[in-house]
């Protein structure tokens, strides 16, 4: 009798043991994405905007103005444009003069005339309240600029190209002294003045 009982104990637990089921370890994975769009940052870190020229000569010590431009983007997502405007009395018009290689102040109350302005952009006379100045652009390699005419829907400008950059400074200077002939003491007295900025497109 115990026999039987001892071997009916134990077909008891193997039944029980064999019917167990058994599971595989399983796992699910989970993609988490987040775009970040192109963005760029342009700020001014320093400048000299203000002085005051000899009323003779037209000539001040100088105007500069450091632009500082950061972005996670680059030439495929932005246009970086420099542009330069002075008042007329016909609204403002374009700074650049001979290729870009002039910048023109124009007195910012008195009549200033197209013709005038055409002048003082070629280096000529006759170009009353307006004044011509050597102008020009300096960046860090790899970063470059180059100078156009008439760009897409900018018109005339500099384009600047980071190739690659994120993180640099572009530099426009004016010289203080005045192209020869587009001075001269006809000129009335008061303000004259350019705007330069540097504006990031997005394409």
């Amino acid at each position: 009798m115990r026999k039987n009982n001892f071997i009916l104990l134990i077909l008891l637990i193997v039944t029980a043991i064999s019917g167990t089921k058994s599971y595989a370890d399983t796992s699910r994975d989970m993609v988490l994405r987040s775009a970040i769009p192109p963005t760029v940052s342009i700020t001014k870190t320093s400048s000299t905007e203000n002085q005051t020229a000899n009323s003779k000569t037209g000539v001040h010590s100088g105007l500069m103005s450091v632009f500082t431009l950061q972005t996670n983007g680059g030439d495929d997502d932005f246009d970086f444009i420099l542009t330069a405007s002075a008042p007329s009395s016909g609204g403002p018009v374009s700074a650049f003069g001979n290729g870009g290689r002039y910048i023109i102040f124009t007195h910012s109350t008195a009549e200033v005339t197209g013709s005038a302005i055409d002048n003082a952009k070629s280096g000529y006379d006759n170009n009353k309240n307006v004044i011509a100045y050597p102008f020009s652009i300096s960046t860090t390699n790899p970063v470059t600029s180059s100078y156009k005419m008439s760009y897409s829907t900018y018109g005339e400008c500099y384009k600047i190209l980071l190739n690659g950059e994120t993180d640099t400074s572009v530099t426009v200077s004016v010289d203080g002294t005045p192209i020869s002939a587009t001075y001269s003491m006809a000129d009335q007295s008061g303000s004259y003045q350019a705007t330069v900025t540097l504006t990031a497109f997005g394409k």
